[in-house]
């Protein structure tokens, strides 16, 4: 075992104390010690006590929980747009950035600026689904399924994971049609917070949520089975790398 500072310091002490006998024995001339006061518990504390070290801060939690229910919150009141305003507001967007390397070939996944044009169709799209969820008809379902799909996808191709993984999530866990590709995607948007945010929780996010998708999404007749293989085995390897 390695000596503490204090065994250390109890150390020092004894070979200053033998050091100061062998020098008192070896000269012929008399001595008399001066007398010694025996240091202070505070003191002895002092010399023996290691400097603390500064707290070690939190690890940050994988998904911002205000950022989640902001994002799963809608307006109040609520626009009134329609699925033809969404669509006009979709053909101004400019195109999806394209995959960005730094030097070296690793992908940037630094956030793109959403700017207005996406800002705007963001809030349309949002107000829609909003509107349309409140007595859809099965057609406005499925369209506010598609834009909810749509702003999650815009979010991700903007490289902001954080957002683009609460509503992948969420599309998910409502079992749509989309549910395995928002699935494959939410668990995607995590991994690069993790390997490339510093967000260490993800970890444990991710293979719950890759539990919860394939316990929810994944059997015989509902998903496509390749996409649910390759969950499974994200799943496997997750619970093998541990937290």
């Amino acid at each position: 075992m390695l000596p503490t500072r204090a065994h250390a310091s109890a150390l020092m002490l004894a070979l200053a104390s033998a050091l100061a006998v062998s020098c008192a024995a070896s000269d012929p001339s008399p001595v008399t010690p001066a007398p010694v006061s025996a240091p202070t518990a505070s003191a002895r504390g002092a010399a023996s006590a290691p400097p603390r070290p500064p707290p070690t801060p939190p690890p940050a939690a994988c998904v911002d929980e205000a950022l989640a229910d902001r994002l799963r919150a809608c307006p109040s009141p609520v626009p009134a747009v329609s699925a033809v305003d969404v669509l006009e507001a979709e053909r101004r967007l400019p195109p999806p950035k394209t995959v960005k390397r730094r030097e070296g070939g690793a992908i940037d996944v630094t956030p793109t600026p959403l700017g207005p044009e996406v800002t705007a169709y963001l809030a349309k799209a949002r107000a829609f689904v909003c509107g349309t969820r409140a007595s859809p008809t099965a057609i406005e379902l499925a369209q506010a399924d598609a834009a909810e799909y749509a702003i999650a996808r815009r979010y991700f191709e903007s490289s902001h994971w954080e957002e683009a993984a609460v509503l992948f999530d969420r599309i998910a866990r409502r079992s749509s049609e989309a549910g395995i590709y928002a699935a494959v995607l939410a668990l995607e948007s995590l991994n690069v917070l993790e390997a490339h945010g510093g967000r260490r929780a993800c970890r444990a996010t991710m293979t719950a949520w890759a539990r919860d998708y394939e316990a929810q999404l994944c059997g015989p007749g509902r998903s496509p089975e390749p996409t649910c293989a390759d969950l499974a085995r994200a799943r496997r390897e997750l619970e093998t790398r541990g937290p």
